[in-house]
């Protein structure tokens, strides 16, 4: 076979507009998935993690994702399911930017050490985003004069685990 024959020519031709037509087609599903991620909040996941600061223990809200968390929207339950707190808009959470330290609801701020004849609290915290919503089930109780947690019960829109967080009896 010559390299002046045209049939191999159109055959190298073709060859090359397939290979490039499957990388482009594959830059553009990885630019609509971070379109997609930008627009939605993608992986983000909202949760509340339990911080001891100050004479006291609060919940505050944190972000994890590759993307921030929008229209965020929080609800706190008690352990009957009544609504007590919320809805508390927040607006958009970017991990690392600071705002992702707020103690937005009053009703998970504990002073420390506990009053006397203080009981064990159960919340169920509702945490809408604009990519699903995350179901949080947080329990509170005092123990030899000091708060104790049970936080990463967590129902997320997606498959993606929390990242590690140390409960307040850990800090």
């Amino acid at each position: 076979m010559r390299l002046t024959n045209p049939v191999l020519w159109i055959f190298l031709a073709a060859i090359f507009n397939a290979l490039a037509a499957f990388f482009t087609i594959r830059d553009q599903d990885r630019q609509t998935t971070e379109l997609r991620g930008w627009m939605t909040g993608g992986d983000s996941i909202v949760y509340f993690e339990p911080l001891r600061r100050g004479g006291r223990l609060a919940y505050f809200i944190r972000h994890t994702g590759s993307f921030p968390a929008y229209d965020v929207v929080v609800r706190v339950h008690d352990e009957d399911e009544h609504l007590i707190e919320g809805p508390i808009p927040v607006g958009m959470i970017t991990g690392g930017s600071g705002l992702d330290w707020l103690a937005v609801a009053q009703s998970l701020r504990f002073p420390d050490p506990p009053p006397p004849g203080t009981t064990a609290k159960r919340f169920r915290v509702e945490i809408q985003a604009r990519n699903g919503v995350a179901v949080q089930r947080l329990r509170v109780w005092p123990d030899q004069g000091r708060w104790r947690t049970e936080s990463r019960d967590v129902q997320l829109p997606s498959a993606r685990p929390l990242p590690p967080f140390r409960e307040a009896q850990e800090q």
